[in-house]
């Protein structure tokens, strides 16, 4: 039983790259379940890990600030450095063509298919 009130439910704490994220779970005293405040994303976190601030958030946009990584199997590196690439051309302005991303801070739109492509 965790006795400390800094890691109980609903304790908000900070990571040093990825922002708020408050304890929404206790499956244990070890391990925490947490919910990054910009993001949503739930995982479970090592209380030494929120302690040190070392906690990462997997859907903080952390390509060239409009790509995430995500959750999930590891990606195949060709298919990674493709994708990384391709963001890394839209970041600097030499993409070709037009795309609108949500919540982009540079204002470019890209035309392409609808088709989502997962990896």
């Amino acid at each position: 039983m965790n006795k400390n009130p800094a890691y109980s439910i609903g304790a908000v704490h900070s990571s040093d790259r990825f922002g708020e994220f408050t304890i929404i779970g206790n499956p244990n005293s070890e391990r925490m379940r947490i919910k990054f405040t910009n993001t949503g994303y739930e995982r479970v976190a090592n209380r030494d890990s929120i302690k040190r601030g070392e906690v990462h958030d997997h859907l903080a946009p952390t390509v060239f600030g409009i790509g995430c990584l995500g959750d999930g199997l590891p990606k195949p590196k060709t298919s990674l450095n493709r994708w990384r690439n391709i963001l890394a051309r839209f970041a600097r302005g030499t993409s070709h063509g037009r795309l609108d991303l949500a919540g982009s801070t540079s204002g470019r739109s890209v035309t392409g298919t609808s088709k989502h492509v997962k990896m």
